[in-house]
């Protein structure tokens, strides 16, 4: 019947299947292409397996970077506290990331890789800058008339009252790190840190300072020793100003105008200022050399009013080709080229040394130590061997039991070797590692002298101060 419906059982006809319009060297290549994917696919598998496996061997995990020379971040300690708020496992992270086994070889793989990209010349400005604070003259306090003097002279004892927290050791550890980076001007085969005033910064480290002449006071004399980076002495004025950065001999003069007539300041600017066309920084990394420190050290035996040693009386070595923190930021091969030189003056007295570790543990190690045969980018640590906790330099031919303690920078590792010679004992504290009182420490060891040392970016840069303080 015509209008009859069909039946759904029907078979409907069959769809034919399109054929692949691919010709045979296209399918052949999309078949590669595909197994390639597949091994990729496999080959991250087991890199990342790897790297897991590497990642579980706590035997291997560094403690020390010698391209950093720091102190790398160590095992949390685990408290109730820490596992509810989550810190626990915030350090935890910081500490996997920090001492990965093999960190310091792809640290060195991104340098080789990066320096392929061939030679820069000519000048840049490399990382972040800031906008500095506008730098009062020297001879201008925040407080005018005697009123207001002895208001800030109480506020300073108020501030040494309250609990002060010594910042964490992450903070310490940016603030160095931002000190290295940013505003990082590059010429040629040198690099330097341009400076950037904070007005509130400085002010909070003089107080610092202030505060522990304060408590010392019949105790132990007090010096600050402000040292200004490369920038400072070997730029000229107009280039700092071109790069908006803040001329480091008045910032330095700022300083020392406000602290307490109890405070001796060394100016080691000065010094610096007369020895630019001597090898005094290095081109490659952000601290002064050896030589440099000398005339830093020939400054503070002017403010304290004695003879400074001689270096042409001491054996002087040189402990070749060295690549610094600048050369580790950028991977420059004009640095490369043309690297630097560690030399180094061994004190006369005794170039012994006990290294207190915050364990408890001890060692004796050198004031120099010969690093000769050391990795290019570890050379430095010739000196103290770097940024420790607590050492101690006890000179036997020096018998009027003079004793000195320097709370100190990186720059302090160059400074310190020259200051035994001058001392019975030299005590040595790193800022960021020094536990205890300094109050009762300087006390319990008969101190005479605390000498605070610290570059001209550090004691502007918000940490240092409050490092000082907490410790009072």
């Amino acid at each position: 019947m015509p209008n009859a419906k069909r039946s759904t059982t029907q078979k409907q006809p069959r769809r034919r299947r399109r054929r692949s319009k691919l010709t045979p060297e296209q399918r052949a290549r999309a078949r590669t292409i595909a197994r390639g994917r597949r091994i990729g696919v496999v080959a991250s598998g087991v890199i990342l397996a790897l790297a897991a496996v590497v990642g579980l061997l706590f035997f291997a995990r560094p403690t020390t970077s010698e391209v950093e020379r720091r102190t790398l971040t160590a095992f949390p300690t685990l408290s109730w506290s820490g596992f509810w708020d989550g810190s626990f496992f915030s350090d935890l992270g910081l500490w996997y990331s920090d001492t990965y086994p093999v960190r310091e070889q792809l640290v060195a793989a991104d340098q080789a890789i990066d320096g392929l990209h061939g030679i820069t010349t000519g000048t840049q400005m490399v990382g972040g800058t800031k906008q500095a604070d506008e730098l009062p003259p020297a001879n201008t306090t925040t407080k005018s008339d005697s009123t207001a003097q002895n208001e800030t002279t109480t506020t300073t004892k108020k501030k040494e009252r309250e609990h002060v927290e010594v910042p964490a050791a992450e903070e310490m550890a940016a603030a160095i790190q931002d000190q290295i980076t940013d505003g990082l001007y590059v010429k040629g085969d040198a690099a330097y840190n341009i400076y950037y005033f904070s007005q509130d910064a400085v002010e909070e480290y003089a107080d610092a300072i202030n505060a522990a002449a304060e408590t010392l006071e019949g105790k132990a004399q007090v010096y600050s020793v402000v040292v200004p980076n490369s920038s400072g002495i070997m730029l000229s004025e107009q280039e700092i100003k071109d790069l908006g950065g803040t001329n480091q001999v008045d910032a330095i003069k700022y300083f020392y105008s406000l602290y307490n007539d109890n405070v001796r300041s060394v100016d080691t600017a000065s010094q610096l200022q007369q020895h630019t066309d001597e090898y005094i920084y290095f081109r490659t990394d952000h601290h002064w050399t050896s030589l440099g420190a000398y005339y830093g050290y020939l400054a503070f035996c002017e403010a304290k009013g004695i003879k400074p040693e001689s270096r042409d009386a001491m054996q002087h070595v040189n402990f070749g080709d060295f690549l610094g923190s600048f050369y580790s930021e950028l991977s420059n091969a004009q640095m490369a080229a043309n690297p630097d030189q560690v030399e180094a003056w061994i004190p006369n007295g005794t170039n012994d040394m006990i290294l207190y570790d915050t364990d408890g543990s001890e060692q004796e190690l050198n004031v120099i130590t010969d690093t000769s045969d050391w990795d290019v980018t570890g050379k430095t640590m010739a000196f103290i061997m770097g940024d420790q906790p607590l050492e101690k330099i006890s000179n036997p031919k020096v018998t009027d039991g003079s004793a000195c303690l320097v709370i100190k920078d990186s720059f302090g590792d160059f400074f310190v070797p020259w200051l035994v010679d001058s001392y019975s004992t030299v005590w040595v504290a790193d800022f960021r590692y020094f536990e205890g009182s300094i109050p009762d420490f300087v006390s319990e060891h008969g101190i005479n002298d605390l000498i605070i040392e610290s570059n001209v970016s550090l004691a502007g840069g918000g940490v240092f101060g409050p490092a000082i303080l907490g410790r009072l």
